[in-house]
C-alpha cells in the first residue's frame, strides 16, 4: 500500500476473473509497446536501427523503461538487476501485474483481441472518452455510443467475412 498525500491508501490486487477462471483458463495479456525495423532501407540505416533496438532490449533500458512507463521488462535479465529489485521494493504495486502476467497460464484465452475491427474500435473507443472528458457526453453515453458504433462496425465486418 501507498500513502496519496496523505490522503488514502492506494493497493493493487490481480485483475477479477471468474471464479476459479485464472486457474485454468484466464489470466491476462500484454500489448502497447511494440519495437519495429523495416527491412526496405539502406544498408547504415538498418545497422543504426538494429544498434538502436539493442540498446531498447538490455536488461538495464528495460528496468529504466520499466521504472518510467510501467510497461513488463521483456527480459527476464532484468529481474536480476539490483536497480529493478530496489524499484520493486520501493514501489511492490509494481510486482502485482508482473505477478499476476508470470502467474497466468500460456492458452488460446490468453492470445489477444480475435476483434477483425480491432483498430476501428481503439478509436471509436479513445473518440468516445475523449468526448466524455470534454464533458461533451455522459460517461453513461460515451459507453452506449462506443457499443453501439462498434457492434455495427463489427456487423458491418461480419457480412464481409465467411
Amino acid at each position: 500500500m501507498t500513502g496519496v498525500g496523505g490522503h488514502f491508501e492506494v493497493g493493487t490486487g490481480f485483475l477479477p476473473g471468474f471464479e476459479d477462471s485464472m486457474d485454468k483458463d484466464g489470466g491476462v495479456i500484454i500489448g502497447g509497446a511494440s519495437l519495429w525495423m523495416l527491412d526496405k532501407c539502406d544498408e547504415k540505416l538498418e545497422k543504426a536501427a538494429w544498434e538502436f533496438i539493442k540498446y531498447m532490449i538490455s536488461p538495464e533500458q528495460q528496468v529504466f523503461w520499466n521504472k518510467d512507463t510501467g510497461y513488463f521488462p521483456i527480459t527476464t535479465k532484468a529481474y536480476e538487476l539490483d536497480a529493478m529489485n530496489k524499484h520493486l521494493e520501493k514501489f511492490p504495486q509494481f510486482r502485482t501485474a508482473i505477478d499476476q502476467l508470470h502467474d497466468t497460464p500460456i492458452n488460446t484465452a490468453i492470445q489477444g483481441a480475435l476483434i477483425g475491427v480491432f483498430p476501428e474500435a481503439r478509436q471509436i473507443i479513445e473518440t468516445n472518452i475523449e468526448a466524455m472528458i470534454a464533458g461533451s457526453m455522459t460517461p453513461e453515453k460515451a459507453l452506449n455510443k462506443a457499443a453501439e458504433d462498434i457492434n455495427k462496425a463489427i456487423d458491418n465486418y461480419n457480412k464481409t467475412v465467411k
